[in-house]
């Protein structure tokens, strides 16, 4: 995948990004409600296993400018007719609309290729994500009550 937006580079991750992948996946705050924040060797094995695999389960997202990882992109098979969509990105890139612009491309480029469909899912206290998932059309499509985990899907097709 090699996607080019406004501010962003979206392109496959090799482990020798490893480095700045555990500056973004070893920090507390952006790890909050995904999982325990990563060590080195974590970070190379989450390359090794989810960017270096065919296909790829996630993708980096580079500042276009300096051409710096700021964070990955989740882009793979989520089940028969869905691909699964997310984002981590670095904290200083919070809150300046880098992932709705990741949202609103990765949307025309699953449009493009033929995919169906789209699913989001999130802790339900990440409100930014589920922000984005409804201004872009994803409903809301199951809320366990046993779990925080909610799940958006946007139907293209």
């Amino acid at each position: 995948m090699y996607i080019e937006t406004e501010r962003l580079i979206i392109k496959n991750l090799d482990i020798k990004y490893t480095d700045e992948l555990f500056l973004i996946l070893s920090n507390k705050d952006v790890m909050r409600y995904i999982e325990t924040p990563f060590s080195y060797k974590q970070t190379e094995g989450f390359i090794i296993n989810s960017a270096l695999c065919n296909p790829p389960l996630i993708f980096g997202v580079f500042s276009r400018g300096t051409n710096k990882l700021i964070g990955h992109l989740i882009f793979h098979p989520f089940d028969d007719n869905n691909y699964e969509i997310g984002w981590i990105l670095s904290k200083p890139y919070w809150n300046k609309g880098f992932a709705q612009e990741l949202t609103k491309y990765i949307i025309d480029y699953a449009k493009h290729k033929g995919i169906t469909g789209l699913v989001i899912e999130c802790d339900k206290n990440q409100l930014t994500t589920m922000h984005i998932a409804e201004k872009f059309g994803f409903q809301k499509e199951k809320i366990c009550s046993e779990s925080a985990l909610i799940k958006y899907e946007l139907k293209l097709y």
